[in-house]
């Protein structure tokens, strides 16, 4: 009677094992599936739209010169127009950004955010620097969508410093707890700090909200020694 247990209790194990085999393979091949639509979803889109964005802006520039001695009114439209358009191509060329799976890579966010500070910094006498270097940050691979609300919360504290704090320096740190699949990334620079939230308008509203999209915390004070911080600390789902 044992033995018959025994074996059946075995032959339980061992179908149980089994089906937790083929659930893996099969939660394997939908993630390499998906992996290859948002793929070829990042390259037609960017082909299509990206391209076209592109001679949008182009072309805006071109007619605002080819119009001479033009009504203020008219000089006024072709300039909303041409801002307009680059706001599109930014905001499109982000979103097309964060379909390709290689931006859920933790590094690669840091990568585009760096591009994105460093470009938006060049002529305002405002340095930025990150650490850990990106070859010194370990390989963490974020959940789909993480990478679009981090770089939009980033995006906006880095436009909030250099429009408002004064600072003559901004820092991106990045610590990752491989354990505990937890990471942080702080923003801080050594400018006036903040007095009032209402500088920052709607943008800390929206950068919270766009925390908690990711199973995440943002938080933001005041430094010891002058300046402003913005950290947000992630936890990845089932950890």
């Amino acid at each position: 009677m044992l033995f018959i247990l025994a074996t059946l209790y075995g032959l339980h194990r061992y179908h149980i094992s089994r089906t937790l085999q083929k659930i893996k393979a099969h939660e394997a091949i939908r993630k390499e599936e998906i992996s290859k639509i948002r793929q070829i979803l990042a390259r037609d889109f960017h082909d299509e739209m990206g391209n076209k964005l592109a001679s949008i802006t182009v072309l805006t520039s071109a007619l605002d010169l080819l119009i001479k001695e033009k009504p203020q009114q008219v000089q006024e439209v072709l300039d909303n127009l041409e801002n307009t358009s680059k706001d599109l191509f930014t905001g499109t060329k982000s979103f097309i950004w964060s379909m390709d799976p290689d931006s859920d890579n933790l590094k690669e966010i840091i990568a585009y955010i760096q591009h994105f500070a460093v470009d938006l910094l060049k002529n305002s006498g405002i340095s930025f620097s990150i650490t850990p270097k990106l070859d010194e940050l370990p390989t963490l691979v974020l959940p789909m969508g993480y990478s679009r609300q981090i770089y939009f919360i980033f995006k906006e504290a880095i436009t909030n410093a250099m429009v408002h704090s004064n600072a003559k320096s901004i820092l991106l740190l990045t610590k990752v707890i491989i354990n505990k699949n937890q990471f942080e990334i702080e923003l801080s620079d050594n400018g006036d700090g903040l007095e009032n939230e209402e500088t920052f308008g709607k943008g800390l509203h929206n950068m919270t909200d766009r925390a908690n999209k990711i199973n995440s915390q943002l938080s933001h004070f005041n430094n010891k020694k002058g300046g402003f911080t913005v950290k947000l600390q992630g936890l990845l789902p089932g950890s």
